[in-house]
């Protein structure tokens, strides 16, 4: 099956943002995570096309080969209103919208913002709707605050690879440290750098918590169990505000697990089991 790579959306600012395609049927959206683009999700446009589903993932700003951001800054918040003028733009109806990560912070922003208007469902992978201490959410982050997290910016800021190379050793436990930086060193050839890190600082201050209010389809949550870098707390966060909700954990996972040989097999059967609920 091939997948059609040469798509482009003039975005609100003049950015011509890239998205990969395939199939016909129902849309389902793939937002994908920092410093991530949309081959993270190309494994799984065969299996989602034969079930009956249009797959589109977007390259989002800070990710190649969508243009540098004309006027707007990359902006998790910026992100949000992307997603709405994309689905605008392409008319889609009765979407399903995926994000991992700050993908899916990225839809926490969206739904805050838009609600569930021409939504079918939600899918939400080992994400948070808030990365800092807030009143009211999980204690399990009540050591991570503001000002740390702008410590941390700082930190990637001056050694982005050997962020990166750190942040790879959990799922990659027995690379040494010359592998990992040459992996985090192509990884990074994908990006905007300073995209990169205006994304990043978005994140540090994101409260998207009111996202549960606007929930007016279902959800679905697939974690990493282990709390590898999501606390699986949040897990019992959504399962007490959200309705109609579903959780999926993964016990022996890393933060990345739908894209490790072998979860992907169980991700995707979990995936269209929950589509089709």
């Amino acid at each position: 099956m091939e997948i059609n790579k040469d798509n482009w959306l003039t975005l609100e600012d003049g950015t011509k943002m890239n998205y990969v395609q395939a199939g016909t049927g129902r849309p389902i959206l793939m937002i994908h995570g920092w410093t991530g683009n949309s081959s993270s999700y190309e494994m799984f446009a065969e299996p989602l096309v034969h079930a009956g589903y249009r797959f589109i993932a977007p390259n989002m700003r800070g990710s190649k080969p969508t243009e540098h951001s004309k006027y707007v800054p990359a902006t998790i918040m910026q992100n949000a209103d992307d997603i709405h003028y994309f689905i605008q733009q392409l008319g889609l109806k009765d979407v399903v919208l995926a994000g991992h990560s700050q993908g899916g912070q990225n839809i926490m922003m969206y739904l805050s913002k838009y609600g569930c208007d021409n939504l079918h469902s939600v899918v939400l992978i080992d994400t948070t709707p808030a990365n800092h201490q807030a009143p009211g959410f999980i204690k399990e982050y009540d050591d991570y605050t503001v000002a740390t997290g702008y410590k941390e910016c700082g930190m990637i800021a001056e050694d982005l690879v050997g962020y990166f190379s750190g942040f790879f050793r959990s799922a990659f436990p027995d690379a040494s440290e010359e592998e990992l930086r040459a992996f985090a060193e192509k990884n990074l050839e994908g990006q905007w750098l300073d995209e990169t890190l205006t994304l990043y600082a978005s994140a540090i201050i994101l409260d998207a918590r009111n996202f549960v209010d606007k929930m007016t389809v279902p959800l679905g949550y697939f974690y990493a169990k282990e709390g590898v870098l999501i606390r699986p707390q949040v897990n019992e966060w959504f399962a007490e505000r959200i309705k109609d909700y579903t959780s999926y954990p993964f016990p022996t996972s890393s933060h990345g697990f739908f894209t490790e040989p072998e979860h992907i097999g169980s991700f995707t059967e979990k995936l269209l089991e929950f589509l089709k609920k």
